[in-house]
């Protein structure tokens, strides 16, 4: 028995020395800014203009390289550092909102994903609320990003959270519906702005298997009806574009038009994407 507990406890220090180990690399990591912003576009269908964009997060490792966030985002929830990484996302993609204005480039939304750890910190909003005064970010180009479990957790936080993004002048959307439970009474009770529909309605066999097809034409007539935009996500093949676009689904987002680009490859790719537009139109 002695030597089974002196085992259990010396596995124990390991671990403990481990989480020790991490938590002092992704304390530097974020001490040293190595976390990097990618965009990836939201493009509209009809008009093959950028709409918008999504801010998500790479870690550029010293050691290991460009690390991309499934290989460490567990790590910082684990840690307790994720609030402070989602924070330092929000003032990147505040502060480049208001370079694009002091530049003359009219902004294009930007979502920001929140975290469940985000929604339970008690001083979230007095920190949104911060940044966007000390960066001189445009509200109206920031939306932030919920995903559907996290709407049910906690719907009072929740309404009382997308009460003060409107009151902001910002936008919120839901993300990953589809993948949870689908509670069509959220969407009654939450006034979400946008609604992403998940990758899972997308998949190989859209549009091709009907009944599928009848269910995302249906979902996109309901939240159009009821004055909610809809974004599809991992849209991946022409076939899924152009059927979308007949639904008049107002954006997609997905490696058909492109993947998550580093910030200065986004604006080279948003700029000729609307000269080349333009200039089909004739406007240029």
């Amino acid at each position: 028995m002695g030597n089974e507990d002196e085992g259990w406890k010396g596995r124990n220090r390991k671990e403990m020395r481990e989480k020790d180990k991490f938590y002092r690399i992704l304390r530097n990591a974020l001490e040293n800014q190595e976390f990097e912003m990618y965009l990836q576009p939201k493009v509209s269908p009809k008009t093959a203009k950028i709409g918008g964009a999504e801010a998500l997060i790479r870690w550029n490792n010293p050691v290991y390289g460009m690390l991309p966030p499934d290989q460490f985002l567990p790590m910082l929830e684990h840690s307790g550092l994720i609030v402070q990484v989602d924070l330092y996302m929000f003032r990147k993609v505040c502060g480049l909102l208001h370079r694009w204005e002091c530049e003359g480039i009219e902004p294009i939304v930007i979502s920001v994903n929140v975290s469940k750890a985000d929604m339970e910190y008690d001083g979230i909003l007095t920190e949104y609320d911060r940044i966007m005064e000390e960066t001189g970010a445009p509200a109206q180009y920031l939306e932030l990003e919920f995903t559907e479990d996290m709407s049910y957790s906690d719907m009072p936080r929740m309404q009382r959270i997308l009460q003060w993004i409107h009151e902001k002048g910002a936008h919120c959307a839901m993300d990953d519906f589809g993948k949870a439970y689908s509670n069509l009474n959220v969407i009654q009770e939450l006034e979400f702005d946008t609604i992403k529909l998940d990758k899972c309605f997308f998949k190989e066999d859209f549009p091709n298997e009907e009944r599928g097809k009848k269910i995302v034409g249906g979902l996109l007539e309901m939240f159009q009806a009821i004055g909610v935009s809809v974004v599809a996500e991992g849209v991946e093949t022409k076939a899924q574009k152009q059927e979308l676009k007949k639904m008049n689904c107002e954006l997609i987002q997905g490696y058909y038009y492109s993947k998550p680009l580093p910030v200065e490859r986004f604006e080279k790719f948003w700029k000729e994407r609307e000269e080349a537009v333009n200039l089909l139109l004739g406007t240029a």
